[in-house]
């Protein structure tokens, strides 16, 4: 993949991980070729001969789910018993000292666990939403999941990417099926009694409480910017009624 790069090194696993003919440490941007560039993957020199997808590497690490989760092993012959059988002080200690964070990176594995598995079913929940109504119904349910901290702002973010995908290709399907009209239609449609339109709506693109935020900071709020590059905000998940940021 380097065909002008370093000379005068040989290709192996140690200077070259994938064996891609790039030398890792200056020329690959990818160490393990998994398809996460190195300044995101929080596993750059990890298994090679994969790529993450939403299959094996659920929330994009880098890291392959089935094989690189921590797993520390205590061996029965580790010497902390006394001769009679008993356990000694210092050995309770370090028992307790490998233990604790045991535990903590246990829990740690457990929550990421489930989080993974609720971002798995809420993108199969947007996949399976044939309907922009079916979409809204099912994206209320992950702004609840995110107000109650149980998926965290990256997971968020992926799925109101999935979102914002799937709605525009729902309303293209839409607008290529309607295509074909009848033009009387047209005629009943223009007696209809054009709805009136609030001034402050009409004249500041004020949108309505279910448009759905364009982004999200670190301080609880979300973001919409309309056509004419005014921005909004309001509480995350609140659905409450935006406010103008004022310059």
């Amino acid at each position: 993949s380097c065909e002008l790069g370093k000379t005068d090194w040989t290709s192996n696993p140690q200077l070259d991980l994938d064996g891609d003919g790039c030398f890792d440490a200056t020329e690959d941007i990818d160490d393990d070729n998994d398809g996460v560039e190195d300044n995101i993957d929080t596993c750059p020199r990890g298994d090679i001969n994969w790529q993450s997808t939403i299959e094996t590497d659920i929330d994009g690490d880098g890291c392959k789910d089935d094989t690189e989760d921590s797993n520390i092993d205590i061996s029965s012959n580790s010497g902390i018993k006394n001769d009679d059988g008993t356990l000694s002080l210092d050995a309770i200690g370090l028992i307790l000292a490998i233990l604790f964070p045991m535990l903590g990176a246990v829990i740690t594995v457990i929550i990421r666990g489930r989080q993974k598995q609720l971002l798995r079913s809420l993108m199969e929940s947007l996949s399976n939403e044939t309907t922009i109504d079916g979409l809204e119904e099912v994206f209320v349910d992950i702004r609840g999941q995110f107000a109650d901290e149980k998926i965290s702002p990256a997971h968020f973010q992926r799925l109101l990417m999935e979102y914002d995908m799937l709605k525009s290709k729902i309303d293209s399907d839409i607008l290529l099926s309607g295509s074909s009209f009848d033009q009387t239609d047209m005629v009943l449609d223009s007696a209809k009694v054009i709805p009136f339109i609030p001034v402050a709506n009409a004249v500041f693109g004020l949108p309505s409480a279910n448009t759905v935020a364009a982004q999200i900071d670190e301080n609880g709020f979300e973001w919409f910017t309309n056509q004419d590059g005014i921005n909004f905000y309001r509480p995350i998940g609140s659905q409450a009624d935006w406010t103008r940021l004022e310059n």
